[in-house]
């Protein structure tokens, strides 16, 4: 059968999402975004939630891919149940490293489930690779014919994460073969603002019954707060007279997702049968510890607040092996656990723990918390005023009763509308798509820090004496900080701001410089008007490399200005040559510098 054409003004937008738990992707043609913004498609994967699956990767002992999702998981314990997984490497929940890590660049490590290093960056690399393709046979499948050129790609982030962790996904991205002027990166609160908004009434749960579109009017501000599986990842916008939005305080969080319940469970689990069984069952029984938590995942959505009666788990064959093979007996075990009185083992059911519902609603009490106060100090924000903005919750883990319940009867919370789409999980991802038919709908956002390049001034008075340079007669102040952007500015997408830089090479010692790119130090900070870039709290965010105008040398003297942006999802730099007019893009590489996530202060 002939694959049939896509008219040419009709672009495809696809968006990845590389969640902490699971993934998945979405798209849509330009011509349905159009005409039916919300006629978006997503790939339904089997033996798992709808349009999602797990993220894990799995690769041979040649570190070459072999599968991704629910297949690498069936795989994988399938090698183990054989014993034949320890040269293979299987990476799980990868995503969280771009945010605990302090340092990222090509070189930077992940552990596999065996703790094996491998390249993180190939892990990522595979994963998008595998979506992209598996978007790309979806549509053969189809009978769709789309030209390269017509498919825009858009990547989810954390609005939190740092320019490095962007810069990694990109690069990953770019490796997988998604060229660099196709891809746009989404930042997922927004996404799924733009999502939420759309939506019919009847798909949005709403306490005290009130009607949606009222908050999403002109004029009012409301919370996104997507909680997903490794982070709560939390933006405060307001619609525009012209419907679009504002991003007007900086994005804030931390890692309070849902993978840390599964950890609350584990360690339970551990002081209930045991450290040693459990090293087992780490050791020698891969297959049964997924089970383990594929089980736990299903009772994290299931289990509400306000149930009364115990939640059952049932212990894998290869648990059960374990303790018959130290002739002892799951109920003996559990009646000597330090937990004895709030779970048991029933006669007629002696692999099944059966846990007091308020211990495993406990599980979910640190998290919640954490959550809940962040919220009190977005609420105090400065941005929102007197008026009691939305509170928009989307992403898997907000599909828990027990999370959304707590805030929702929070009394910090009870004058706020707290809006759950029924499809939480995918608000991001969809959104996602509409941001990519779309990006200039978020028209600005906060300035996190205050930017600007390392530099040099006048010397004067007062000046620190390690700061003193001499040069051609000249007397400089060295390692001024040349702001560009201040903290909690409003900058709209699009804007730049602009410095002018000169150098000369009339110095011989210099002329093989000619031909090399000019580099720019971008530092940020938390402070609103610092003086020099190794003040306290004062960071280098990465080096700015500009080519020469004409891609050969530079000038004997040249003076040019440099613009950057920061408005948009990631850093742009541009140097526009005074001599002859032409502008270049620089390039941002933001790789082996550390970065902490400090949070900035209230202004």
């Amino acid at each position: 059968m002939q694959a049939m054409a896509v008219p040419q003004d009709s672009t495809l937008v696809v968006a990845i999402d590389i969640g902490t738990t699971y993934s998945g992707y979405a798209f849509s043609f330009g011509h349905q975004y159009k005409s039916k913004p919300l006629n978006i498609t997503s790939h339904s994967w089997p033996d798992g939630p709808s349009y999602k699956t797990p993220t894990c990767v799995l690769l041979t002992s040649e570190k070459k891919f072999h599968s991704f999702g629910r297949e690498a998981e069936n795989k994988y314990i399938s090698l183990a149940e054989n014993e034949e997984h320890e040269d293979w490497y299987f990476v799980t929940r990868f995503k969280m490293l771009l945010m605990e890590k302090e340092e990222l660049d090509e070189q930077t490590l992940v552990e596999d489930m065996d703790k094996k290093p491998i390249s993180a960056l190939l892990v990522f690399t595979e994963a998008i690779k595998y979506l992209k393709n598996h978007l790309l046979n979806d549509l053969k499948k189809r009978n769709l014919d789309v030209p390269d050129n017509q498919i825009k790609w858009v990547l989810t982030v954390p609005a939190i994460w740092s320019d490095p962790a962007k810069q990694f996904m990109r690069t990953a991205a770019e490796r997988a073969d998604i060229p660099h002027s196709s891809l746009t990166l989404a930042y997922e609160p927004e996404a799924a603002a733009l999502y939420c908004r759309l939506l019919p009434i009847d798909t949005m749960k709403v306490a005290g019954g009130t009607n949606y579109l009222s908050c999403f009017e002109p004029g009012k501000k409301i919370i996104i707060v997507d909680l997903g599986g490794g982070t709560a990842d939390i933006s405060i916008n307001e619609v525009t007279k012209e419907h679009n939005l504002k991003t007007i305080d900086r994005a804030s969080g931390g890692d309070w997702g849902g993978t840390n319940i599964d950890k609350k469970y584990l360690k339970f689990l551990e002081e209930v049968l045991g450290n040693n069984i459990m090293e087992e069952i780490r050791r020698d029984y891969r297959s049964d510890l997924l089970e383990i938590q594929q089980d736990f995942e299903e009772q994290k959505r299931k289990v509400t607040p306000d149930r009364d009666h115990d939640v059952v788990i049932r212990m894998p064959g290869g648990v059960m092996e374990i303790i018959r093979n130290k002739k002892q007996k799951l109920a003996d075990i559990v009646e000597s656990s330090q937990h004895s009185g709030t779970v048991s083992v029933k006669e007629n059911q002696r692999d099944r723990l059966h846990i007091k519902a308020r211990i495993f609603i406990s599980f979910f009490k640190e998290t919640t918390q954490h959550i809940i106060s962040h919220l009190q100090q977005v609420l105090d924000s400065r941005h929102l005023g007197h008026i009691p903005p939305a509170m928009v919750m989307v992403g898997g883990f907000s599909e828990s009763v027990i999370v959304t319940d707590a805030i929702r009867n929070h009394e910090s919370f009870q004058n706020i509308k707290v809006i759950i789409p029924t499809e939480a999980r995918l608000a991001v991802l969809k959104g996602a798509v509409l941001f990519g038919h779309n990006p200039t709908v978020v028209i600005s956002r906060m300035a996190k820090y205050s930017y600007g390049i390392r530099s040099y001034r006048t010397f004067k008075k007062g000046d620190p004496e390690s700061k003193r340079l001499k040069e051609e007669g000249k007397e400089w102040c060295r390692d001024y900080f040349k702001k560009l952007f201040t903290i909690n500015q409003e900058v709209t997408v699009g804007e730049r701001s602009v410095v002018t830089i000169k150098d000369s090479y009339k110095d011989k010692n210099r002329q093989a410089k000619r031909t090399m790119n000019h580099t720019l130090d971008l530092y940020f900070t938390t402070e609103k008007d610092p003086n020099f870039i190794d003040e306290k709290g004062c960071m280098k965010l990465g080096q700015v490399q500009i080519p020469p105008p004409d891609g050969k040398e530079w000038p004997m003297e040249w003076t040019g200005d440099f613009e950057l942006e920061i408005g948009g999802t990631e850093i742009i730099g541009r140097f526009k040559d005074r001599n002859s007019g032409k502008t270049v893009i620089a390039s941002f590489n933001a790789f082996g510098v550390p970065f902490h996530y400090n949070t900035p202060k209230a202004m």
